[in-house]
C-alpha cells in the first residue's frame, strides 16, 4: 500500500507537468496572433508583385511592338531611345519576376510555420488531456488506497475483538 505512486511527491510531478502546460499555452496564443497578424501583412504584399509581373510583361510587349515600329521619316534617336526602353522594361519584368517569386517562398514558408502551430497547438491540447486523465486516476488511487487502508486498520480490531479474553 505503501508504494502506490499518491504521494506529494507524484502530485508534485503532475502539478509541475500542468504548470509546464499553463506556461505554453499563453506563449502558443502570442504565437498564432503574430502569425495571424503577420499573414494579413503578407496577404496584402503579395498582389502587388504579382500584379506587378503582368503589367511588366504588357509594357514589354507594347515596347517590342514599337521597336519593330519602322516610322517614314527617319528618327534615328527615336529608334535607340524605343530600344533602351525595351531593355528596362525586360529588366524591370525580371525584377518584378524575382520580388514575386521571393513573396510566393515567404508565403510558403508562413503557411508551414502556420501548420507547424496548428501542431503544437493540438499536441498542447492532447497533452493536456492526458495530463488530466492522469490527475483523475492519481485522485482515484489516492482514494482507493484511503479505502484499503480503512479496511485494514479495521480488519485486526475485529480479530482482536473476537479473539477469547
Amino acid at each position: 500500500m505503501a508504494q502506490l505512486p499518491v504521494g506529494p511527491a507524484t502530485q508534485s510531478k503532475i502539478a509541475d507537468v500542468k504548470k509546464g502546460l499553463g506556461g505554453a499555452k499563453p506563449k502558443l496564443g502570442l504565437l498564432k496572433s503574430a502569425l495571424g497578424l503577420l499573414g494579413s501583412r503578407l496577404g496584402t504584399f503579395l498582389p502587388g508583385p504579382i500584379g506587378l509581373v503582368g503589367k511588366a510583361k504588357t509594357l514589354n510587349d507594347i515596347l517590342g511592338l514599337l521597336s519593330n515600329f519602322k516610322p517614314k521619316p527617319p528618327f534615328p534617336e527615336l529608334l535607340s531611345k524605343i530600344g533602351n526602353l525595351f531593355k528596362r522594361g525586360k529588366n524591370l519584368g525580371d525584377k518584378a519576376r524575382r520580388i514575386a517569386d521571393r513573396s510566393k517562398q515567404l508565403k510558403d514558408k508562413y503557411d508551414q510555420v502556420q501548420r507547424k502551430a496548428a501542431g503544437a497547438q493540438q499536441e498542447l491540447e492532447q497533452q493536456q488531456d492526458k495530463i488530466n486523465d492522469l490527475d483523475k486516476k492519481l485522485a482515484d488511487l489516492a482514494k482507493k488506497k484511503e479505502e484499503l487502508t480503512r479496511k485494514l486498520e479495521d480488519k485486526p480490531r475485529r480479530i482482536l475483538d473476537e479473539l477469547p479474553r
